[in-house]
């Protein structure tokens, strides 16, 4: 009986539970790509690769961090304490959680933009403005990797579509293919 408490332990005691069921939701995302409808003239890249690699880079993130913790468990005196430390510990995952619900709503340009500005801001960059210069710059990089690079469709988003704003975006993509 104690081998199998210490192994429940290391996924469900104070923050492993957290970041056990961040890990259960990223493999759920990830089989539910399967469901998506492949393109005919998919070859390499298209519409699951994207929120594929997001749920495979989610889980590797999950298993560095069971990594890092090992399996010596550290109780805190507190409820409150413990509660706490869960969710100070995972503010980037929650962020990233955050990211991946908002994606198909705000669009890739979008959603990303903001979520790399707030990790930036949250990693203790010191102006708003440097993590925002951070964020379109990684964004745009990004953004020209798997859009132009990859030939890869990004969802545009339902709330604000950034595709219809700059109509040079589509061009370049027109451009690029013929």
């Amino acid at each position: 009986m104690g081998l199998v408490r210490k192994l429940v332990g290391i996924f469900v005691v104070e923050d492993r539970l957290l970041v056990t069921l961040f890990a259960i939701v990223l493999i759920l995302y990830g089989l539910g790509t399967f469901q998506i409808p492949q393109t005919v003239s998919e070859v390499i890249v298209g519409p699951t690769t994207f929120p594929r690699l997001i749920a495979v880079f989610g889980l590797i993130l999950c298993a560095i961090f069971f990594i890092q913790k090992g399996v010596e468990v550290v109780r805190l005196n507190s409820f409150s304490e413990r509660l706490t430390s869960e969710i100070v510990d995972l503010i980037p995952l929650w962020m990233a959680l955050v990211y991946v619900l908002l994606f198909e709503k705000l669009g890739y340009l979008t959603a990303t933009f903001l979520y790399v500005t707030i990790t930036m801001r949250y990693l203790r960059e010191r102006t708003w403005l440097r993590a925002a210069i951070y964020g379109l710059v990684i964004t745009i990089l990004m953004f020209c990797l798997f859009y132009y690079g990859l030939l890869g469709e990004l969802p545009r988003g339902e709330w604000v579509r950034l595709h219809d704003w700059f109509p040079i975006i589509e061009k370049i993509r027109s451009a690029i293919e013929n």
